[in-house]
């Protein structure tokens, strides 16, 4: 062994402050009369101004005979105001102040967002305020419009995670409106009448239904004095809210599976599980914690005993709020070319892990290790600005409420056994929806909307039964403790501290006073003769 020195820096800071000492942001949170909800968010330091509002209806209350007019109205909505009646008049003005804007149709909401520099603030918010107030919903437009919804669509068409979306939606009960095409296409929209564009907005667009989140250095009371004078002009209305069963799939005593031929050469197998509706339980974050456990890559896990059998590259897991209607988990394998040989294998497996963890203690040391985590990111990692965290806290506060609009992520009340158990009773082989997707399966069918290749088969017998219980092998076990996480809050001295030295090497530890976050930097100085061979 030849002989070397090493020597090591090491510069830390400790998890113990109880606020992020770089934070200078504050919040206010506020109903107006007519009942939009609203979220202030004031900080000096940020780069640009923005906005979000957020709309709770999205393409799941499209009527069954105009499939897509959420989505048609979300565009509608851009073109121009009774204040602001020139076309595009909104998009060049942001452009003209270093901004730009954009908005989503989701199943269950829509979003309306943009951001600006911050001299263009005032004006480009009461612009984007007249969306809501007196919109045009100029009639001549509407076909340049739908040709941009069509055009939207065709966009998708070859990339194949909306392929596989679509398609499993087909796959739901044909009378739940989860079931539907959401994106909406010349064939859908052709011959919309302004009427009925105006009475989706009148029937779903009431402030009630909505919520607004405002980003910027102005101060809180300058914001709200904005807000104010502008959003309460929306008009108040009684409006409809939009409800649907959480069930989209029935019970069968049978496996469900499709066979996909994908547009990218890839291999997968994904299970699906529809769930009831989370979102109330946010806190107890059960959702997170099986999502957590199922895709843990280290010893013991699932992934881990894959990858040793050869079947597998990798493995995503999670559940989550779908909509607010129904939860879903889903489960994706990619798959090795004798994992997908063994596909079946991998699905034994995959179920043998939910039984692992039905059989299981509640594994509270990952809860607990979940929270800490959550805290530490709301403590030293970056707040988030611009449009993506708008959108974030506007979201947040329609579905969730004002209370945690900016902190959902690290709010954590209690941990719920009850529930967690209840949850994983859904992940059984009589609620699932299993996708194996690979070039060359032999399918027989061809989706409507994307043209997508498959087959659609129900088995039963001896294979379906074995699902039911599976043996859980020895080496699958639940995720260990973290040992990486912090345990004590104390504060260490600010002076570089000699942690160790020998004949090889010499380790320093140094706090790190400038940026003050729970990162480290880790310098090597190696002197060896080995580097002049």
């Amino acid at each position: 062994m030849k002989k070397f020195s090493l020597f090591f820096a090491i510069l830390l800071v400790p998890f113990l402050a109880l606020a992020n000492p770089a934070s200078k942001r504050t919040y206010r949170k506020l109903v107006l009369k007519n009942g939009l909800k609203v979220v202030l968010v004031s900080d000096a330091s940020l780069n640009v101004s923005s906005a979000s509002m957020d709309v709770g209806v999205g393409s799941l209350a499209d009527p069954d005979k105009r499939l897509g007019l959420a989505h048609f109205l979300e565009h509608m909505l851009f073109l121009a105001t009774k204040k602001y009646p020139k076309l595009n008049e909104y998009g060049e003005y942001l452009k003209a102040h270093g901004g730009y804007s954009n908005a989503f149709t989701a199943a269950d909401h829509t979003n309306y967002h943009f951001q600006v520099n911050h001299d263009g603030f005032p004006e480009a918010l009461d612009r984007f305020g007249h969306f809501f107030i007196d919109p045009l919903l100029d009639y001549k437009y509407a076909q340049r419009e739908v040709m941009a919804v069509d055009a939207e669509h065709r966009k998708n068409i070859p990339q194949d995670t909306w392929r596989i979306m679509q398609l499993r939606r087909s796959l739901f009960k044909k009378s739940h409106p989860a079931s539907k095409f959401h994106t909406g296409c010349l064939e859908t929209l052709k011959g919309t009448t302004e009427q009925e564009l105006r009475e989706f907005f009148e029937t779903y667009y009431g402030p009630t239904n909505m919520a607004l989140s405002i980003l910027s250095p102005l101060s809180l009371d300058e914001q709200e004095r904005l807000v104010r004078k502008i959003f309460s002009q929306i008009p108040s209305r009684k409006i409809k809210i939009f409800e649907c069963s959480w069930k989209v799939l029935d019970p069968k005593n049978a496996l469900r599976l499709v066979r996909v031929v994908p547009l990218k050469d890839m291999r997968q197998l994904k299970l699906y599980f529809p769930l009831p509706p989370q979102y109330k339980k946010v806190g107890e974050k059960t959702i997170n914690l099986i999502g957590m456990t199922m895709g843990d890559e280290g010893k013991g896990s699932l992934l881990s005993y894959l990858k040793k059998l050869g079947y597998a590259t990798s493995l995503s897991a999670g559940v989550g709020n779908e909509t607010r209607f129904f939860s879903s988990c889903g489960v994706t394998v990619g798959l090795t070319p004798k994992g997908l040989q063994n596909w079946r294998q991998v699905l034994t497996l995959c179920m043998a892990y939910f039984e692992l963890l039905r059989s299981s203690p509640y594994p509270k040391h990952i809860w607990k290790e979940m929270k800490t985590l959550a805290k530490l990111k709301e403590l030293y990692s970056p707040k988030g600005e611009g449009t993506d965290r708008a959108i974030a806290i506007a979201s947040n506060a329609n579905l969730y409420g004002l209370k945690i609009a900016e902190k959902v992520e690290s709010y954590f009340t209690h941990p719920d056994e009850k529930d967690y158990y209840q949850l994983l009773s859904y992940m059984k082989p009589s609620n699932m929806l299993v996708f194996l997707v690979a070039k060359g399966l032999k399918t027989d069918k061809k989706e409507k909307w994307y043209g997508t290749q498959y087959s659609y088969v129900e088995e039963k017998g001896k294979f379906f039964e074995s699902l039911q219980k599976p043996t859980v092998p020895k080496a699958i076990h639940l995720p260990l403790p973290n040992p990486f996480l912090p345990k004590r809050l104390g504060i260490y001295r600010e002076r570089p501290v000699l942690i160790a030295k020998n004949r090889y090497y010499t380790l320093w530890y140094g706090q790190d006073l400038e940026f003050r976050r729970p990162k480290v930097s880790i310098m090597l100085h190696i002197l060896t003769p080995n580097a002049y061979n």
